[in-house]
């Protein structure tokens, strides 16, 4: 845990957190204009979207998702550009500890970060259902939103975590996170709806009640999660650091 508890104190300071959070005020900004411009017209059909909260995640569902994983390819890409920069590998390496540890808890420290982001997001999503006369908050809503998307996020945390292990130059990784996000939105069908980027953006789907197959996606995200963890571990174990 002490390797943690330094992973979480080397983010202090940084822009990890503001990027991180930036990113749920983003899109509930953009909700928040939305229903500013045409609340009225949009909570007139409240009754066929199914629901308030169903009517809001229809206008901001698909940024949400977007945010999240665009913002897993750049906070895994700082999180190890801690250690480029300081040039600081061969010193934690150096440690009496193992080295598949660090980046266990680096990834430990980005999981935290996005679940954080989730829930920002989540009372965003609150705020405009009040804000737009909802009788009640649906708390079983809420929540899903908060865990479903970031539970289907570990294969990607874990894959951007390696990306950005691999390459030095952080332009690389970013850049991959950011296409295979935009790639995942377009695409939806197929082979590309088993890959981790694809993966938040079904689990939403299970949040609005279009899809009933939540359960299956996490168990895949947690075994890209498991199968990566290995193959990065063994990778680390061998690496050689200059």
């Amino acid at each position: 845990m002490r390797v943690v508890g330094t992973e979480f104190a080397k983010i202090r300071g940084t822009w990890i957190w503001p990027l991180a959070l930036l990113g749920p005020a983003g899109v509930i900004a953009a909700g928040v204009f939305d229903f500013a411009v045409r609340g009225d017209e949009l909570v007139a059909h409240v009754a066929e979207a199914g629901g308030y909260f169903n009517l809001v995640m229809d206008q901001i569902g698909l940024l949400h998702a977007l945010a999240f994983t665009m913002g897993a390819a750049i906070v895994g890409s700082m999180l190890i550009d801690l250690e480029n920069r300081a040039d600081t590998w061969k010193q934690l390496f150096g440690l009496p500890i193992p080295r598949p540890a660090h980046l266990a808890a680096k990834l430990i420290v980005f999981a935290t970060v996005l679940l954080a982001a989730s829930v920002l997001s989540a009372t965003g999503v609150a705020g405009i259902l009040l804000w737009q006369g909802a009788p009640a908050l649906p708390w079983t809503d809420l929540g899903r939103l908060v865990l479903w998307p970031w539970a289907a996020g570990l294969g990607l945390m874990i894959v951007q975590l390696l990306l950005s292990w691999l390459w030095r130059s952080q332009a690389i990784p970013v850049t991959i996170g950011i296409a295979a996000a935009i790639a995942a939105l377009i695409v939806t069908q197929g082979p590309a709806r088993l890959v981790p980027w694809r993966l938040p953006f079904r689990a939403l789907d299970g949040v609005m009640g279009a899809v009933n197959d939540t359960g299956a996606v996490v168990v895949l995200s947690a075994a890209w999660l498991v199968a990566l963890a290995a193959v990065g571990a063994a990778h680390v174990v061998r690496r050689d650091i200059s």
